[in-house]
């Protein structure tokens, strides 16, 4: 699958499912992982995913 679909579908899960609890704005904040973490590159996907959507959604800053 294309990653640029994943992202998009992601984003659109990530705000649909807050839709009751709050925007994804106003509930979610940026993941910074510490320098001892060990992500496997699933979780750094994930991770990156999250921070994309929140800086188009939220303009979180790096």
């Amino acid at each position: 699958m294309e990653p640029r679909l994943i992202l998009a579908t992601l984003a659109v899960l990530l705000v649909s499912a807050c839709a009751s609890a709050g925007s994804f704005c106003d509930i979610s904040a940026p993941i910074r992982p510490s320098s001892e973490d060990v992500l496997t590159e699933g979780t750094a996907r994930q991770i990156l995913v999250h921070n994309q959507t929140g800086a188009g959604l939220c303009r979180w800053r790096p």
